[in-house]
């Protein structure tokens, strides 16, 4: 049993360091382009830099996505600039700093809304909702997320869908609200199945089953633990 477990923690610690030399040769990488090149194309690489460097540093996030706000400025770029406000948005929210994260999400949603990158759009409206549901802000955090889900719809992005509704029955979890909230885990349920999306089917089940135990119906619960196994 002990050389059992040995073994598992080695595989695990093998794995997080094969993890962690990949990402780390992946920023190597991108270092090395950011100083071949310019214009739009270098803005972007920061922009991933600064999306690499949010599991490493929140700082070095920030500041990779700052300096390519600051090329886009001079680029007249609004695409970067778009995307480094989501990207310090995030890094702010990781932080607990939600009013500087909003402020963020606000001036990228902006961009996008421009643009017309309607799936950018969509990203930003769940960061949003995601910090409305931190706050108890209930019923803001269902308006952007069904405002996401229906442009995910007509985008055609259904996977997108099946999270969201996901998302939008734990926040009637939170409501007490027992009939939506099953409601929504079902279609989420039903989207994941016609999708073939292995993930979002077993959220979707462990959620139900979460649902009927605290409704004391343990048979169905059992059932759609195990379903989401």
């Amino acid at each position: 049993m002990r050389g059992k477990f040995l073994f598992l923690c080695w595989v695990f610690t093998s794995l997080f360091t094969f993890n962690a030399i990949s990402a780390q040769e992946s920023i190597d990488s991108l270092l090395t382009l950011s100083k071949q090149t310019s214009g739009k194309e270098k803005i972007d690489i920061l922009n991933q830099l600064a999306i690499k460097y949010r599991l490493k540093s929140l700082p070095k996030s920030i500041d990779y996505a700052e300096e390519a706000w600051s090329l886009s400025e001079k680029e007249d770029y609004n695409f970067g600039k778009g995307e480094a406000h989501k990207i310090i948005g995030i890094a702010f929210y990781l932080q607990g700093e939600f009013t500087q994260a909003m402020e963020q999400y606000e001036k990228s949603y902006r961009y996008f809304i421009n643009l017309g990158d309607l799936a950018k759009v969509s990203a930003i409206l769940n960061n949003r909702a995601i910090i409305w549901v931190s706050q108890g802000e209930y019923s803001r955090a269902l308006d952007e997320y069904e405002q996401s889900a229906e442009i995910n719809i007509d985008l055609k992005l259904y996977e997108s869908v099946a999270k969201i509704y996901n998302n939008i029955g734990m926040v009637y979890s939170k409501l007490g609200d027992t009939d939506k909230t099953l409601d929504y885990y079902y279609k989420s349920l039903e989207l994941s199945k016609k999708y073939n999306n292995k993930i979002g089917k077993a959220a979707a089940y462990n959620n139900i089953a979460l649902v009927q135990k605290s409704l004391g119906r343990y048979d169905m619960a059992i059932e759609y633990y195990q379903l989401a196994i």
